[in-house]
């Protein structure tokens, strides 16, 4: 089943809009839960909040922080990839609760605690997943190579063992390995995966790039896996992760340009363009790269931007 997207985006006076276009398995989808997807901590050196214990930020980005005192923050504002349900604000415990979820907000305490953590509550699709935390333990991958080939996975260092292989492994096929360290983390985190002998993949394992079930790593798709303090991995909250988008104009032409971090079973991009920002058509379509866990960069140009102002 092929299900669509709209994203907004805007730049100066132009509002594009890209439809999103992707494929969805009706059999995967279940019932929602509002679960933990990461927490953030203030930060008194760099005046910014990170993640905890060195965690990766899973898409949120925390802005326009106003300090009322010298490391006494009291108001935020942030934004998400994934669909945000519940964010608690630690200093004395606040929560906001956000029904139906949004993808930004703003927050000002009002009652005299300043901001130290911030812990953000997202709509997962499966209870009994989390987002990869702690480092990876274990890793199921399926091979999309067109032949048969023979597949080693080793981990980083002097004490880094091969942890799979080399085994044959048929196109479409999947293989399981786990972390040598005692709490089954790999070491180094970082893993090697060659293939006939020359490196396809590093892949580091730390949960420092976000690792989804559907995630695709050079060859390989993820099947499945475990994080050591998130436990089984889920799906990715969103079939594309974009991180950038520009336009430029000149001569009554307008040149879009945006790159994706990953995408999932993405067909593409439809382009519209409106004068009143209510009535769209459609002026173009970019193909989408399937299924990727690398930067992708796309671009369109519309060659009939008139100098009153249109909106895409």
């Amino acid at each position: 089943m092929k299900k669509r997207l709209t994203i907004y985006l805007n730049s100066i006076k132009f509002l594009f809009l890209l439809s999103l276009f992707f494929s969805l398995n009706s059999n995967n989808i279940i019932a929602q839960d509002c679960a933990t997807l990461v927490e953030f901590v203030w930060n008194n050196d760099t005046d910014q909040f990170e993640p905890k214990n060195g965690g990766d930020a899973q898409g949120i980005v925390i802005s326009n922080i106003v300090l009322s005192n010298p490391d006494e923050v009291t108001e935020v504002s942030w934004t998400s990839l994934a669909s945000i349900c519940k964010v608690e604000y630690h200093g004395h415990k606040k929560t906001v609760l956000h029904d139906p979820a949004v993808k930004s907000g703003t927050y000002t305490r009002t009652d005299g605690h300043n901001i130290e953590r911030i812990k953000f509550f997202w709509y997962n699709s499966d209870p009994n997943c989390a987002p990869c935390k702690g480092g990876l333990t274990n890793l199921t991958l399926k091979y999309n190579g067109s032949v048969a080939a023979t597949i080693q996975v080793d981990e980083k260092g002097a004490k880094g063992k091969t942890v799979y292989g080399p085994t044959e492994v048929q196109p479409g096929g999947t293989f399981s390995f786990e972390g040598s360290k005692g709490d089954k983390k790999f070491e180094g985190n970082e893993i090697t995966i060659t293939i006939d002998g020359d490196v396809d993949l590093v892949l580091h394992t730390s949960c420092s790039v976000s690792v989804f079930l559907g995630s695709v790593f050079g060859s390989f798709t993820v099947m499945a896996g475990t994080s050591k303090d998130g436990g089984p991995l889920c799906q990715n909250p969103l079939p594309v992760e974009m991180t950038s988008f520009s336009v430029t104009i000149s001569n009554n032409l307008a040149q879009l340009n945006w790159e994706t971090a990953t995408e999932i079973n993405n067909y593409g991009f439809e382009i519209q363009r409106s004068t009143e920002t209510t009535d769209w058509n459609k002026i173009g379509f970019v193909d989408g790269h399937g299924n990727s866990n690398s930067p992708k960069f796309y671009a369109f140009t519309d060659n009939s931007v008139t100098e009153s102002g249109d909106y895409f």
